[in-house]
């Protein structure tokens, strides 16, 4: 598998806790269940997936529509999970395709961090007034 793309085999038969588990990951937030993201898998099915990378600081909605000018959309939850599971990432991912509403009503998506104590799950702004910097990754799929 290359490191930027390739195929997940996505399962339907699991639940959310189970692909958070079979990713290893050392720390998620308490927020990060399956009552937060409204994705379900109803039946399996294979996705392409490419990580697009951006040489300068980009919005979501801009990294959103330059994925969709390739021709793939912005990842989900799930799909999210089943790279975690699948790649060892080296570098920062965050799936543009799932949102929730935190408590404050801030809209907010799931990202793969990597740290020194190991690989984590976090949820960030969808909206950071910064945007993302160059080295974040974002997962897209078609």
């Amino acid at each position: 598998m290359s490191n930027n793309n390739g195929t997940l085999s996505m399962v339907a038969n699991l639940t959310f806790g189970e692909r958070v588990v079979a990713g290893k990951y050392f720390w998620k937030p308490d927020d990060f269940h399956g009552l937060n993201f409204s994705e379900r898998i109803v039946k399996d099915y294979k996705a392409r997936y490419k990580i697009f990378y951006f040489d300068k600081n980009i919005g979501s909605k801009n990294a959103i529509r330059a994925m969709n000018a390739k021709g793939f959309r912005p990842g989900n939850v799930n799909e999210l999970l089943k790279l975690g599971e699948i790649y060892n990432h080296p570098s920062d991912i965050v799936a543009l395709g799932s949102t929730w509403l935190n408590k404050c009503n801030k809209k907010e998506v799931p990202a793969l961090m990597v740290g020194t104590s190991g690989r984590k799950l976090f949820l960030l702004y969808f909206d950071s007034s910064y945007g993302w910097g160059s080295g974040w990754g974002f997962l897209a799929v078609k």
